[in-house]
């Protein structure tokens, strides 16, 4: 892990950011799933469906917007292995 990628894992596992209004977009589609859009009351929610629901984040193009950061899938898949997760994993 770059140091870049700790910078930005540890800013938005803040609980402030965490806890904002989160945009989960798909760059690519599937034959089950024809959204390429989701939005959620939580950043820590967007994670969990891109993670456990989706799970394949990387494959279909996963990012988060949270305010004005922006998340890719390998980030994303990093926040919910964080030791300060604040949802239950599956």
């Amino acid at each position: 892990m770059t140091s870049d990628a700790r910078i930005i894992t540890a800013k938005a596992c803040r609980p402030s950011t965490i806890a904002r209004l989160a945009e989960l977009f798909l760059a690519k589609r599937t034959k089950s799933r024809r959204e390429n859009y989701r939005r959620f009351a939580t950043a820590a929610e967007a994670i969990r469906y891109a993670v456990e629901t989706l799970r394949a984040p990387r494959a279909l193009g996963a990012w988060m917007q949270v305010g004005d950061e922006r998340f890719n899938s390998n980030e994303i898949q990093r926040l919910y292995e964080a030791v300060d997760y604040p949802l239950r994993k599956a």
